[in-house]
């Protein structure tokens, strides 16, 4: 695939990830003030540049989610050194979200959803 088209696919499969995430009201709650922040690494992604960033949050407190900025490559973000050093062991693994959690919800995430989540503080 040539990069500019590998770039539009990671962008329209994160926007696509979001969707349901925007279509849907979702406690303010459950989101953090400074949203929540996603990322989407191209293949073989070896710095910012090569990762897709988003957020989302609730900026009203009404529920409703939305963008708090257009999907970006180049930030200097949290989740994209995750997904950068994540790829460095398992270039499989090159999208990542963070979220704020307790045992409770890692648990549920992990054993309930079969999803595979690493935890830090």
């Amino acid at each position: 695939m040539n990069p500019a088209s590998e770039r539009a696919f990671v962008i329209s499969s994160l926007e696509a990830a979001l969707e349901p995430l925007l279509k849907h009201p979702v406690s303010p709650l459950l989101i953090p003030p400074e949203g929540i922040p996603f990322g989407y690494a191209l293949r073989g992604a070896r710095d910012s540049t090569g990762v897709a960033f988003v957020r989302i949050g609730t900026p009203h407190g009404c529920g409703a989610t939305e963008p708090l900025c257009t999907v970006t490559f180049g930030m200097d973000e949290p989740v994209v050194r995750v997904i950068l050093t994540v790829t460095k062991f398992n270039p499989a693994m090159r999208c990542a979200a963070m979220l704020p959690f307790s045992d409770r919800a890692l648990a549920v995430l992990e054993e309930d959803l079969f999803l595979e989540c690493a935890s830090f503080s």
